[in-house]
C-alpha cells in the first residue's frame, strides 16, 4: 500500500481481524513480521485515505469470492484478457517451443 501511490489496490480484511487486538504483516519483505494494534490498522488506513472492503472469507465457498472491481481496471483487465487470448492463439500457430513476443509483431 505504501507504495501504491495511484490506489490501485483493494485492500480486502476478513472481517475476523476486527475482533481481533492486534494484526500482523510483512513489511515489504516475507522473511520478518511486524506487529500493530487493530486500533492502530485502522487509524492508519484512514491516515492514508483507504477504506478496506470487509470480508467473511470462511463462509464463502471456493469459487465463489468475485473481489470488487475498480472501472479502470476492469478495462485493464479485459485488455489484458484479450493480449492473453491473442498471445496464445500466436503460441499455437507459431508452435510452443518457439518464444512468441506479442511486442513483436504488434500492429
Amino acid at each position: 500500500m505504501v507504495n501504491d501511490r495511484e490506489n490501485k489496490v483493494k485492500v480486502l480484511v476478513d472481517k475476523r481481524v476486527y475482533g481481533t487486538t492486534s494484526v500482523a504483516f510483512h513489511p515489504m519483505q516475507n522473511d520478518a513480521l511486524t506487529e500493530i494494534s487493530t486500533e492502530d490498522f485502522r487509524k492508519y488506513m484512514d491516515m492514508i485515505g483507504r477504506s478496506p472492503v470487509t470480508v467473511d472469507f470462511l463462509s464463502l465457498k471456493k469459487g465463489t469470492f468475485r473481489p470488487p472491481i475498480i472501472p479502470s481496471l476492469a478495462i485493464e483487465l479485459e485488455a489484458a484478457k484479450k493480449a492473453h487470448k491473442k498471445r496464445e492463439a500466436m503460441k499455437r500457430q507459431h508452435g510452443a517451443e518457439e518464444e512468441y513476443r506479442l511486442e513483436d509483431h504488434a500492429g
